[in-house]
């Protein structure tokens, strides 16, 4: 009985942050976030959206390192740079911002801030507005929002539809999808151009010394049509 008691006040005492009071802290981060991290005023507004989120959903000292806290890792990993995402985990202050310590709630980033009344940017234009929310939408809510650096999620995705495309036209490079050989390599890679590739020159091959043959017979036979061409030339 003693030890269920026990274990209802540590409860009790590390209950859900006040919606002010993670606002605050949420904003403190978040500021110094962007000041370390070099963030845009875009990554900044989703930096303080992301830290909210986090901070709201803690309801016990269990949910601190919890589904919430890899949630938050996960939405972050979308928009910084990959740079950017590596300072931030070499960075215990950031990584682990709250901490259960002696029975009360303690948020390392007051060991290397101790001004907690000064910021260095202005408060995030949705710092009224937005109430909390987003990591309970989508994992992959902050994938492809404005305004991001492009952490590996982001870059991944445009890699692998780059390196599609490559492969696609390489494909129809190889495969004869063109009809002629580009100007840049038409010497000495006759040998290696497909079937078709093949065919569409000798097939304009021939054309050529069909239309030839057709106008030197009109030549010979019109001289004075040969005679206004070359004067007209």
């Amino acid at each position: 009985m003693l030890l269920m008691v026990l274990m209802m006040v540590m409860t009790i005492s590390a209950a859900a942050l006040p919606f002010n009071v993670a606002q605050q802290e949420a904003l403190f981060l978040s500021d110094k976030m962007a000041y370390e991290l070099g963030l845009s005023g875009a990554q900044y507004e989703m930096i303080y959206e992301i830290n909210l989120d986090y901070f709201l959903s803690i309801n016990t000292y269990n949910d601190t390192y919890g589904v919430w806290w890899a949630r938050r890792n996960s939405d972050i990993r979308y928009i910084l740079s990959t740079y950017q995402y590596n300072r931030y985990i070499s960075l215990s202050y950031f990584y682990r911002p709250l901490n259960w310590l002696n029975g009360s709630w303690y948020y390392p980033i007051y060991s290397r801030y101790t001004n907690r009344g000064y910021f260095y940017n202005r408060r995030p234009t949705i710092y009224i507005s937005y109430k909390g929310g987003n990591n309970r939408l989508s994992n992959d809510h902050y994938a492809h929002r404005p305004g991001i650096q492009g952490g590996n999620h982001y870059n991944n995705h445009n890699n692998y539809s780059n390196n599609h495309n490559n492969n696609h036209n390489n494909h129809n490079y190889h495969g004869g999808g063109y009809t002629s050989t580009p100007p840049a390599i038409r010497s000495g890679n006759m040998n290696n151009s497909s079937s078709r590739g093949n065919n569409n020159n000798n097939h304009n091959y021939n054309n050529y010394n069909h239309n030839n043959t057709i106008n030197r017979s009109q030549i010979g036979n019109n001289s004075n049509n040969a005679g206004h061409a070359i004067a007209h030339r």
